[in-house]
């Protein structure tokens, strides 16, 4: 899993992941940085939320 996001260029857009700090899923179950992937697996990576969902919620719901 860690090789397949290293081969992408997510960790250079995105310089504030880390996959020593942050979990890594495949559909929704976690799983450890060195699993193997199967053909069709969708790689995931669990950050901490920047904004509480219902914060986020009113703030979306004053702009209309």
């Amino acid at each position: 899993v860690a090789d397949a996001i290293k081969a992408t260029e997510l960790l250079t857009k995105h310089p504030e992941i880390d996959l020593q700090n942050n979990q890594l899923g495949i559909f929704g179950k976690r799983v450890n940085p060195q699993q193997k992937l199967s053909a069709g697996d969708r790689i995931e990576i669990y950050r901490p939320l920047s904004i509480d969902p219902k914060i986020a919620r009113r703030i979306r719901a004053t702009r209309y």
